[in-house]
């Protein structure tokens, strides 16, 4: 009988890129030794989910949103009743929130429980940020930052596994008469999408003979955002959601990245974008660094610099064909870097050898 594996998550969005990675691990798994469900509050995405596997179950108790002291335990409960009804050998949890939930189910039944951490965090007063018995990273540097700060965790328990992303066929040629520009993504404050529309809004008129701009996503900024962009009359097409995103990103030149969240990771977006040979302008946020070079892979403009930004986005469309080498060569460092079928194995393997344990 196969191993039955539980992902507990918040919403499922075209927009999010755990969801995107959840996606992508799931449709690309070919291992018969394991059984997914995924326990999910919801989200535009669910029925994508559900064209791969038919165990998809929804509550918005495991929603962030409506955390509480009553929803908490409520949640508890709920989880204890779906994990012994499924007879659940691991429960995966994408949030430090749900994380907690599990951590408790634990105490109760000893199922066996994992954390991803996609980004950093901060220190919270009332849950605790390590809260499974075993914890997945994204980079080395979110590694390195547990064991700094978490220096009574067993260190063996902390595993790196880099998000997968797949090859994407493309069929659309790129850098051809008017270059197309994207931000996208979640249109939340951290991600900083006003410095986007701050930079076209100064841009020249000669630039847009040379580039259309589009913006999408949604978020809890877009209705705002929206606003905005139809007051000041900034040329920037809104193009909703995409669902999915990569589909509309191989038909796009160069996409900005403009978060300024200071517990960013390496985001899902930014791969996609790559994998899809789109040209990256990027922040230089935290998580950066690591994977991505100046002016080899990209480029990279000040945090919260909108006039910095400006000014690479002129540089960018009028130098467009020197720089399609950055292009390919942060096509390969991907490709490499962030192998799905690596990243399978790494996480089945997890699996295996936690389940061996008991």
């Amino acid at each position: 009988m196969s191993k039955r594996i539980l992902i507990l998550t918040d919403d499922l969005k075209y927009s999010c890129g755990i969801s995107s990675y959840l996606y992508n691990f799931l449709s690309e798994n070919k291992s018969t030794e394991f059984e997914f469900y995924i326990l999910c509050s919801g989200g535009d995405s669910v029925e994508r989910f559900r064209e791969i596997t038919p165990n998809v179950f929804i509550d918005a108790i495991y929603s962030e949103k409506k955390k509480n002291y009553l929803n908490f335990l409520m949640a508890v409960f709920k989880l204890l009743v779906f994990s012994w009804r499924h007879e659940i050998n691991i429960v995966h949890a994408q949030n430090y929130y749900v994380a907690n939930i599990a951590r408790f189910v634990s105490y109760i039944n000893r199922i066996k429980t994992i954390q991803t951490h996609h980004n950093f965090f901060k220190e919270t007063k009332k849950l605790k940020l390590m809260a499974c018995e075993y914890q997945i990273v994204v980079n080395d540097d979110i590694n390195q930052y547990l064991r700094d700060h978490f220096p009574d965790f067993d260190k063996d328990k902390i595993k790196t596994i880099r998000y997968g992303i797949p090859e994407y066929s493309l069929n659309f040629p790129k850098g051809n008469n008017v270059l197309k520009v994207i931000n996208a993504g979640r249109l939340v404050p951290e991600k900083g999408t006003d410095l986007y529309l701050d930079a076209v809004k100064e841009l020249h008129e000669d630039i847009f003979n040379l580039a259309n701009f589009y913006l999408a996503g949604e978020g809890t900024e877009t209705s705002r955002l929206l606003k905005r962009i139809d007051d000041e009359k900034i040329k920037i097409t809104y193009l909703g959601v995409l669902e999915p995103l990569t589909e509309y990103l191989k038909r796009t030149d160069i996409f900005i990245f403009t978060s300024h969240w200071d517990a960013e990771g390496f985001p899902m977006s930014i791969l996609e974008a790559a994998m899809c040979k789109n040209l990256i302008i990027s922040s230089n946020f935290r998580g950066l660094e690591p994977h991505f070079l100046k002016d080899f892979h990209g480029v990279t403009f000040k945090e919260n610099d909108f006039i910095d930004l400006t000014t690479n986005i002129v540089n960018v469309i009028n130098n467009y064909s020197s720089k399609r080498q950055f292009v390919n060569n942060f096509y390969s460092k991907i490709n490499k870097t962030f192998s799905l079928r690596i990243s399978i194995e790494k996480t089945l393997s997890l699996y295996m050898d936690i389940l061996s344990d008991e």
